[in-house]
């Protein structure tokens, strides 16, 4: 008996070209951004009730609050795709309203200099229900372009509500769960740790 190759059928190795099939192909990965304060300061969000017995940061209507977040480049990417920041988060209640999520970046590979900050925003509309989880990402002209990070390289990111803005008119909390990337997965990793990363 032969498999879909025309070989002959072994249960165990038709497994394993599955596998490799599988970890070969190209797909969408996450890398996961914890919202988090980290000091103390007049615009750090509040630790408060999000929904019955589940707490998360609130990100006030009426001032600017902001955290930090620190991505690692990812071993498993394709370095020739972009890279896409984007926010899962929720409204504290069922009003309408637009909120505008700011996020300001920098980065640097492995013995290279930081580039210059750039920021980039977000506006989303309330669901206008409650609890309700909402995903937005950035656009591709906001995407962080490819080639540019490598394994080991440090995407360092300012977080922030920009409520005081004109376009930020939702009137209450929001909750953010996670900042993300969202990149391109084509290997299981690197060959090397440094250096020659592909060789």
């Amino acid at each position: 008996m032969t498999n879909k190759l025309g070989t002959f059928q072994d249960p165990l190795l038709d497994r394993q070209i599955e596998r490799l099939a599988f970890f070969t192909e190209e797909g969408w990965e996450d890398v996961l951004g914890l919202i988090g304060v980290k000091g103390v300061g007049a615009n750090d969000p509040t630790w408060k009730a999000f929904s019955g017995n589940f707490f998360g940061y609130a990100f006030e209507p009426s001032k600017m609050n902001q955290c930090w977040v620190d991505f690692h480049g990812m071993h498993n990417a394709n370095p020739q795709k972009e890279i896409y920041l984007h926010v899962h988060w929720s409204p504290a209640t069922s009003a309408a309203g637009v909120v505008r999520w700011g996020i300001e970046l920098i980065h640097a590979n492995p013995h290279e200099s930081f580039t210059t900050a750039r920021t980039i925003y977000l506006e989303a509309a309330s669901s206008g229900v409650f609890p309700y989880h909402q995903v937005i990402e950035c656009e591709f002209a906001d995407a962080i372009p490819s080639g540019v990070i490598i394994p080991g390289g440090v995407i360092k990111t300012r977080f922030f509500r920009d409520a005081t803005h004109a376009n930020d008119t939702y009137p209450g909390d929001a909750f953010p769960h996670f900042l993300n990337l969202h990149y391109r997965a084509d290997r299981n990793g690197t060959s090397y740790k440094e250096g020659n990363l592909y060789a």
